[in-house]
């Protein structure tokens, strides 16, 4: 049966109600028993048939998709009360949510799948229990119970803004609040998302997500991204000590909570790139090819680096890598790019009409300048105060109600911007050690560590790293390239591009970073030959292998970056190129 509007719309307003007679199909009164492990499946199965027109009509972004409420910052406190009212506890309150997941250790709960009381008999599935008369008395009978999965997740950590409003449904943005964003002001609400933020930090959401459906949530990992269509609920938050739940005196912290009706895996490409219409336009109209595109986004972003393409084209091949094989202590894909001869000196605001000088520098430009064209951007600020701060740990350590979020515990593909140019003198303490130790197990083994107090685990990772520095980094990276000015102006110009442009170019890179490239075996040949004659024409040591296996990573990004699914030779010379450009750049 095809779901009608009506569907969707009963679905919307209550939900509650449809999960009930779902239930109520699947009850057997005779022998007054359910199973409830049918009764979930055939919810879910519901959900997703309603939902399925939602999926394909998103990339028009329809009336009915922006009717589902968007959990966020700004609009938790309303759903919550709205969920917490009688209504909100009779008929539901359905939200939608992006987020991140941050623990699944948090393991199982046993609750009343069926709420039996006085002959009176109702389901108990996804959270319907808050809505039962809590002065009658339930029958708690084993083969009333059931079981559901709990885990943690968290808002997605340095989404854009742009992101953000494409995914509630706001395409509306103007030109001059988008070169706002590119204006670099202390005070601009804009920056709000330098630093990863804190677990107290008010605009930052952490949720709990429970699922009846055990055995598909199981499969959830961290760090992964989850779009959730649930009920919203609260929820006692989890707690080491249980004699907190069972002590009524005791003061048990609560959380948001989203009994998860439909979820799904998914990417940053997989959510945005339909929802980009007008890039999809620009890609057709105002360039002529995807190599028109990548050609105007290198410009874009040497506007921010000196008039350096180079520097900008290593960036944007850094932005798009991917790591796409893993075996026992070897990742390949990756590209992590240092750029040097970084100076903090005082630049020209690029809306500033005055032409008055601000107090920012080159570093806080490239953050603001990839913030509008990436997804998901971090800034991580190598301070000794930073470093140092016991709050703001890279690695993940266990608390007592779970994991705590670590800086660096981000989704796949995050653009992890390094600035080392505000390290000064000072005294590294231990936990600035730990995180030097962690950002370096990063970049060398694209690994997380995960500390407890009787263990340690490391869980595979892939960011893209870019580090900024005044002179060589002293973090393990694949690339280091000094910046070179083009010019002997320190200031930056007003940028030319439109905002079909900008959205050309975060569609560019949504695509680019999730396209895979191949290396046919007809490559082979040309590429050993390249090896011996480097090897022939230079003393042994000033070639390696390490710098061929570079040579071929570097290429089969530069394939991916013109849209190539296979590396062909066009792309290897143009990789060779680049490579000895850099390589000219660093001789003394």
């Amino acid at each position: 049966m095809v779901p009608t509007e009506t569907d969707f719309l009963r679905a919307l307003e209550t939900p509650r109600e449809v999960v009930q007679d779902i239930y109520a199909r699947h009850y057997d009164p005779v022998n007054q028993r359910v199973d409830t492990s049918v009764v979930v499946s055939a919810v879910q199965t519901h959900f997703r048939d309603v939902f399925h027109d939602w999926e394909r009509k998103a990339r028009v972004r329809t009336a009915l998709l922006t009717k589902i409420p968007i959990l966020d910052a700004s609009s938790s406190a309303q759903l919550t009360k709205q969920a917490l009212s009688t209504q909100g506890r009779t008929h539901g309150v359905l939200v939608r949510w992006v987020c991140m997941i941050q623990d699944t250790g948090l393991g199982c709960e046993m609750y009343l799948g069926t709420l039996k009381s006085d002959g009176q008999v109702m389901c108990g599935l996804y959270g319907a229990e808050s809505g039962w008369d809590h002065s009658a008395e339930l029958s708690t009978s084993a083969d009333l119970m059931a079981e559901r999965l709990v885990v943690s997740a968290e808002s997605i950590p340095g989404q854009s803004s742009w992101a953000r409003r494409l995914l509630d449904g706001n395409k509306q943005e103007d030109m001059t609040s988008a070169l706002n964003r590119l204006a670099i002001d202390p005070k601009n609400s804009e920056c709000e998302g330098e630093q990863r933020k804190s677990c107290s930090d008010p605009s930052k959401i952490t949720a709990l997500l429970k699922f009846a459906d055990v055995d598909h949530a199981e499969q959830l990992r961290t760090t992964e991204l989850v779009e959730v269509i649930g009920l919203l609920d609260i929820s006692n938050a989890p707690h080491s000590d249980l004699s907190l739940h069972s002590d009524p005196s005791a003061a048990v912290p609560e959380m948001i909570c989203i009994h998860a009706l439909r979820f799904g895996p998914t990417t940053h490409t997989q959510l945005l790139s339909p929802l980009l219409c007008n890039a999809s336009l620009t890609l057709q109209s105002s360039h002529t090819s995807l190599k028109d595109v990548r050609a105007h986004l290198i410009r874009y972003f040497a506007k921010f680096l000196q008039g350096d393409t180079l520097a900008a084209e290593f960036l944007l091949l850094a932005l798009i890598a991917k790591i796409h094989t893993r075996r026992p202590g070897v990742s390949v894909g990756s590209l992590s790019l240092n750029l040097s001869n970084i100076q903090n000196q005082p630049l020209m605001s690029i809306n500033n009409t005055d032409s008055q000088q601000t107090h920012t520098n080159i570093s806080e430009q490239l953050f603001q300048a990839i913030r509008c064209v990436a997804p998901a951007v971090v800034r991580e600020e190598l301070s000794l105060s930073s470093l140092n701060n016991p709050e703001r740990s890279y690695f993940v350590r266990s608390t007592d109600t779970g994991i705590s979020s670590a800086q660096l515990q981000l989704p796949p593909n995050t653009c992890v911007l390094v600035d080392e140019t505000c390290m000064g003198e000072g005294q590294l303490e231990d936990m600035g050690v730990r995180n030097i130790r962690s950002l370096a197990n990063l970049l060398e083994n694209h690994s997380l560590s995960y500390q407890f107090p009787f263990s340690e685990m490391n869980l595979d990772t892939d960011q893209n790293v870019v580090i900024f520095s005044t002179g060589k980094t002293f973090l393990p990276v694949d690339i280091h390239l000094p910046l070179r000015a083009a010019e002997l102006s320190a200031h930056v110009s007003m940028p030319e591009d439109s905002l079909d442009d900008l959205n050309a170019f975060r569609n560019y890179l949504l695509i680019a970073q999730a396209s895979e490239t191949s290396i046919d075996e007809s490559m082979s040949v040309p590429i050993q030959d390249y090896f011996v004659d480097r090897r022939r024409n230079a003393p042994s040591f000033a070639f390696t292998e390490l710098d061929l296996q570079r040579c071929i990573n570097l290429a089969r990004i530069v394939a991916k970056s013109f849209g190539h699914t296979q590396l062909n030779m066009e792309s290897w010379h143009h990789a060779v190129q680049l490579e000895e450009e850099r390589k000219q750049r660093l001789s003394p």
